[in-house]
């Protein structure tokens, strides 16, 4: 016991020390104390070890953006997830932020505009009813409480100040589809870990569009709103029993448009031509938006030019009108990496020793403790050399 508190002392001490001379101070809301967020964070780093061994950068950055956007990595509000990432041929651990459903809801509440936010998932056994008339949009969901049930559906609304209601809904389906494009999806990923809580955070992504705090909480999700990604399906009825991938959805959605264009190509092509591409807008959405989330999901530039890729082999199917959409999106994503791509190589400082508990600088001093060290590197602009950033050795 004396030992975990010594360890977590030292974490604390350690992450005080980064995180003070980042200026955490003036990034956190006036709710949370520094001491708050630090501790909080520390918690994490004890409980999930490889962040005790991610890059000490990703994880200083992944720390002050959580700060900027006032959430605590608590991994309800935020959590922090390593990810390995390819640099100079070999791979590294970096720690990367990612906002959670409450963190997100916490967001919407504080805007102003928002009165209140729900988002909930629906199970097989629960009596769900999902209405649209000339009133609106109306809302009926009655829970069974079923021990390892089904996820069916996923939904969220929100009663905004004026009295209006926004309501979105997801099928099973459609968030599959935003799931096997993203890269964070594969095994041990979070969405294999929480896939519920990856679902909700994927409908209130949608629902964030149409809110009028949109911009607000699309600084959560890393992405510049795009007026042409507003697009919504009213209702889509899942008459399909088996679960198509996004590949084989598209592939039969493009077979049915060679059909549709034939029918429609004799008189008033014009007319004819801006229908089709309407409707095709409407009943592509859910696999255009799939490719959108996943661009809006990418964190590194590697990982984006997968999607890129993946994105033109399957945009051969999708309208004119679709591809527009993918490709100002694809240049948002672009422009938002540019900045993290401009980093300077680090300069080293070696250890001194075998023993690797001192480090010698360029000048030929050295130094034998940790929190010296790097106060001295961090003058001269250069990094200690260290498999873990930050030093968990049994002697704490």
């Amino acid at each position: 016991m004396s030992n975990e508190l010594q360890v977590m002392s030292n974490v604390y001490n350690n992450l005080q020390t980064v995180l003070i001379e980042q200026g955490i101070e003036s990034l956190l809301p006036a709710q949370v104390t520094t001491e708050q967020f630090i501790r909080t964070a520390a918690t994490a780093m004890i409980e999930n070890p490889d962040l005790q061994a991610a890059d000490k950068k990703s994880l200083v950055l992944a720390l002050t953006r959580c700060a900027k956007d006032g959430l605590m990595p608590d991994g309800r509000e935020a959590a922090l997830v390593v990810r390995n990432t390819k640099v100079d041929g070999s791979y590294i651990k970096k720690a990367v932020y990612m906002p959670m459903v409450d963190g997100v809801m916490k967001r919407a509440r504080q805007s102003g505009q928002v009165a209140n936010i729900v988002s909930k998932v629906v199970y097989a056994s629960d009596e769900f009813e999902y209405v649209i008339d000339e009133f609106g949009e109306h809302l009926k969901h009655k829970p069974a409480f079923v021990d390892n049930d089904e996820i069916v559906k996923v939904y969220s609304f929100a009663r905004l100040t004026s009295g209006e209601m926004v309501i979105e809904v997801m099928s099973r389906n459609e968030i599959e589809r935003v799931r096997d494009i993203a890269t964070s999806g594969k095994i041990n990923s979070v969405w294999d870990k929480w896939f519920d809580r990856m679902a909700l955070k994927t409908v209130i992504h949608r629902l964030a569009r149409r809110l009028p705090c949109a911009s607000e909480l699309f600084s959560l999700f890393e992405v510049t709103q795009d007026a042409s990604s507003q697009l919504k399906t009213v209702t889509e009825p899942q008459i399909e029993k088996k679960r198509l991938s996004l590949r084989e959805a598209l592939t039969q959605r493009a077979s049915k448009l060679k059909g549709v264009e034939i029918v429609v190509s004799a008189p008033e092509p014009e007319i004819a031509s801006i229908e089709v591409e309407k409707k095709e807008a409407e009943q592509q959405t859910p696999q255009l938006e799939s490719l959108l989330n996943a661009l809006d999901d990418a964190t590194e530039q590697e990982n984006l030019n997968e999607i890129v890729q993946y994105c033109t082999e399957v945009s051969v199917d999708l309208s004119e009108y679709e591809k527009q959409i993918l490709r100002n999106k694809i240049k948002s994503a672009k422009n938002r990496l540019q900045s993290k791509s401009k980093i300077e190589p680090i300069k080293i400082v070696r250890y001194a020793n075998s023993t690797k508990n001192s480090w010698r600088f360029p000048d030929g001093s050295v130094a034998y403790d940790f929190l010296s060290a790097d106060r001295k590197a961090k003058e001269l602009g250069m990094q200690l050399e260290s498999g873990s950033q930050y030093r968990f050795s049994n002697s704490h």
